[in-house]
């Protein structure tokens, strides 16, 4: 009988430490970044942005919402400064530090040909399971960009 009950205290045990997410890493609720691109128009172009998650419980999928700010110069002088704000999804997803990630959504901006354009960015992540701080590189409607952002 006493090795009966040593075996279903162990078991209830397990299965309580099993069923606590306090094992896994805590991911970021929301996070504020800031991204330098480069295209052939605009040249350099800097936005700013702040992004909101929802993680699924394996910590392998990441589903965001994001909304920000730009300015860009213009170096062939055509239009002159370049400002406007963009709002996307953003998801990404991988293993330790490495991840997939994509953001699609639209740019309003003050350009008179193209005041809407798709915002689409597909790039790497560098971000520790339980960092705050991460750095991305990505290609997209933006040209090549690079960016890095803080977990709050």
């Amino acid at each position: 009988m006493k090795y009966f009950l040593l075996s279903v205290l162990f078991f209830t045990v397990g299965v309580a430490q099993a069923q606590n997410d306090s094992s896994r890493p805590e991911w970021p609720k929301s996070s504020v970044n800031l991204h330098v691109g480069s295209n052939v128009v605009l040249l350099p172009l800097i936005s700013a942005s702040f992004e909101s998650y929802s993680h699924k419980k394996e910590g392998r999928r990441h589903h965001g919402f994001g909304i920000g700010a730009f300015g860009a110069g213009n170096p062939l002088g055509s239009i002159g400064p370049v400002w406007g704000g963009q709002i996307y999804h953003n998801f990404w997803t991988g293993a330790g530090n490495h991840h997939f990630e994509t953001r699609l959504g639209l740019t309003v901006s003050n350009i008179p040909d193209a005041p809407i354009v798709p915002l689409i960015q597909l790039g790497y992540r560098f971000q520790k399971p339980q960092g705050a701080n991460y750095w991305i590189i990505d290609l997209g409607t933006g040209g090549l960009g690079f960016g890095f952002g803080r977990g709050l």
